[in-house]
C-alpha cells in the first residue's frame, strides 16, 4: 500500500522556521536589559564623583529606581513575561529621573564634565525601542536627549554653553538612533521571514491535500475498475 501524505499540520510542524518574530523579540529584549544594566554599572563612578551635587534623598531615589527597573525588565526578559511592559517602566523612570533632576540640584554642575545622567541616555531609548511602536520610540529618540541638553543649559545643570549642549544632544540622538533602526530593521525582517514562510506552508499544504486527494481518487477509480471486471468474469464464465 501506498504510503499516506502528511497533513498540512504536520508539514507546519516539520518546517517550522527557526528565525521568527518572537524569537527575535526575546532576543532584542535580553541584549537591551543585559546591555542597560552594564551601562548602568559604567555609570556607578560618575555617579559617586557627582554625588555631592544632588540631594541625597533624591539620588538614592532615582539611583534605586533606574537600577530596580533594569533587574526588573532583564528578569521579564529572561522569563519572557510582560517584557515590554517592564521596558517601558525603565524608560519613563529615566524621563522622571532627567526632569526631576535640575529641581534637586544642590551644587550646579561644571559644565566642563558630562553628568552621570548623560552615559544612561542610550538606555532609555534602547528600552523605548524595545517598548513602544516605532513612531513613539523615534519620538523618545529625539524628545529625551533635547531635554537633556535644555536640562544642561539651565543653571542647575551648570549652564553648559548652548554648542555643547546641541553636541551631547545630537550624539545621543545618533547613537539611540542607530540603536533604534537596528531593532526596527530585525523585527522588520523578521516579520517578512514569518509572513513568506506562513504563505510558502498554506502552499504546500494545498499541494498536499491536493495530492491525498489524487492518490485517492486512483485507488477508488482502481477498486471500481477491478470491480466491474471481475463481474464481466464472471459472466462469462
Amino acid at each position: 500500500p501506498s504510503k499516506p501524505a502528511p497533513s498540512s499540520a504536520t508539514v507546519q510542524k516539520q518546517a517550522r522556521n527557526p528565525v521568527s518574530r518572537k524569537q527575535v523579540e526575546i532576543v532584542l529584549s535580553r541584549s537591551v536589559a543585559a546591555g542597560s544594566l552594564v551601562f548602568a554599572a559604567q555609570t556607578a563612578g560618575p555617579l559617586l564623583a557627582q554625588s555631592r551635587e544632588s540631594n541625597p534623598i533624591w539620588l538614592l531615589v532615582a539611583s534605586v529606581a533606574i537600577v530596580a527597573s533594569l533587574l526588573v525588565a532583564l528578569l521579564c526578559s529572561i522569563v519572557v513575561r510582560f517584557v515590554r511592559i517592564s521596558q517601558g517602566a525603565v524608560a519613563l523612570v529615566f524621563v522622571a529621573v532627567l526632569v526631576t533632576w535640575p529641581f534637586d540640584v544642590v551644587t550646579p554642575h561644571s559644565p566642563t564634565d558630562n553628568q552621570w545622567l548623560y552615559y544612561l541616555l542610550t538606555v532609555g531609548t534602547s528600552t523605548a525601542a524595545i517598548a513602544f511602536p516605532t513612531r513613539w520610540s523615534a519620538t523618545y529618540l529625539f524628545v529625551v536627549p533635547s531635554l537633556y541638553g535644555i536640562a544642561r543649559m539651565t543653571p542647575p545643570g551648570g549652564a553648559e554653553p548652548v554648542p555643547a549642549a546641541i553636541l551631547d544632544s545630537v550624539y545621543s540622538i545618533i547613537l539611540g538612533g542607530a540603536v533604534v533602526v537596528l531593532i526596527t530593521m530585525l523585527r522588520q525582517t523578521a516579520t517578512n521571514v514569518d509572513v513568506a514562510q506562513s504563505a510558502a506552508l498554506q502552499r504546500y499544504g494545498h499541494a498536499v491535500r491536493q495530492h491525498a486527494t489524487e492518490v485517492e481518487r486512483v485507488q477508488v477509480d482502481s477498486i471500481v475498475h477491478d470491480s466491474v471486471l471481475t463481474t464481466l468474469l464472471s459472466a462469462a464464465r
